[in-house]
């Protein structure tokens, strides 16, 4: 359960998260905040407005690739100040960077103001906005169960939702007798199923589930993985899979995943299960070739099952340069996500 206490102690902070997300939108001047490694992290509706970029081809790209920037030094005793041209023609200095948008004519349509995140709005951008890219299905919420025996890892799944317009959850179950009566009165788009429910044989659950409702996506919680249960899962057709190790929040990332038909499988899961499934370190040569040694290194720990925070302290870097690299080694090999990535690297493929 740490994980679950570990969020609890989130809470402040996230709080204070997000009512700064929320200033920001509100803020008629654009706002665009990147990484350390000038990366964009964030941007308001007026920056989108004022950029004619959307948020969604600006996050993750370097601020170079979208926006030229026309700040002038006022002077090497000023430090980092910079000048800026508010909508009214107003002119002031900022300890801040800041870009004067401006139109063919070079008439200042505003000003976006670029700065370094001091708190991680990953969370919040995930948050369905307007423009941000809307992860419901035909427009309606993802429907959620939670099945698990334990009241907190209810009461943590709910309050992790507070803020999500797209995921709701509509049914719990205690027991595995409430699971099957449930699911067919609220049919589901997604079922939590913790695999302690109660003492049941999990994959006779599974075919029970299929036959009562074969639309539901299956995302199995273990405490304990089973790679025999992972494995049958699979023929069972189950989509999703999470470790207990694993971070709560990986849940929402795991919903949308599976509303979208896609397979969600954690790296905790993930490594134990290529480990078993596939030979380690043989890769297909005509993919292994596009990459470069650095991105190869990546790749093996990757297989290794090793989490980006693991990877960025055995190689000396940031965790945001892991995340850049992996981002090339998926467009490179054209694949999504990292079991995408290994299963294409994989001799069998």
């Amino acid at each position: 359960m740490f994980c679950l206490l570990l969020h609890q102690l989130k809470t402040g902070l996230d709080q204070e998260s997000r009512l700064l997300f929320d200033m920001f939108n509100s803020m008629s001047d654009g706002v665009i905040i990147t990484n350390d490694n000038s990366l964009v992290t964030f941007m308001n509706h007026s920056a989108e407005a004022l950029t004619r970029c959307t948020v969604q081809k600006a996050l993750g790209k370097h601020l170079g690739e979208f926006f030229k920037t026309n700040v002038k030094a006022t002077g090497e005793d000023k430090g980092k100040r910079a000048s800026i041209i508010t909508k009214d023609r107003r002119k002031s200095f900022i300890d801040l960077s800041s870009t004067t948008i401006r139109d063919e004519t070079g008439k200042s349509l505003g000003a976006v103001l670029v700065l370094r995140e001091v708190f991680n709005f990953e969370q919040w951008m995930n948050k369905p906005q307007k423009f941000v890219s809307d992860a419901k299905m035909g427009g309606k919420s993802i429907k959620l169960m939670v099945a698990s025996p334990y009241a907190l890892i209810k009461e943590v799944i709910e309050g992790m939702l507070e803020y999500q317009t797209d995921i709701e959850v509509v049914a719990h179950a205690s027991s595995c007798s409430e699971i099957i009566p449930v699911l067919g009165q609220k049919k589901p788009d997604v079922l939590f199923l913790d695999t302690e429910i109660a003492s049941f044989n999990v994959v006779e659950m599974l075919k029970l589930i299929r036959e009562k409702s074969a639309v539901t996506k299956i995302l199995l919680f273990f405490h304990s993985l089973d790679e025999e249960l992972v494995l049958n899962g699979l023929h069972l057709g189950v989509r999703g899979y999470m470790a207990y190790e694993s971070s709560i929040e990986l849940l929402l990332k795991a919903a949308r995943a599976l509303s979208r038909d896609e397979f969600w499988m954690d790296v905790n899961v993930m490594s134990k299960i290529l480990n078993h499934l596939l030979p380690l370190g043989k890769f297909n040569p005509a993919l292994k070739n596009k990459l470069t040694k650095k991105e190869k290194e990546i790749v093996q720990f990757v297989l290794e099952g090793l989490s980006n925070k693991q990877i960025s302290d055995k190689l000396f870097v940031s965790e945001n340069t892991v995340k850049n690299h992996l981002a090339k080694i998926f467009s490179k090999l054209q694949v999504s996500n990292r079991l995408d990535l290994v299963l294409s690297l994989s001799s069998r493929c």
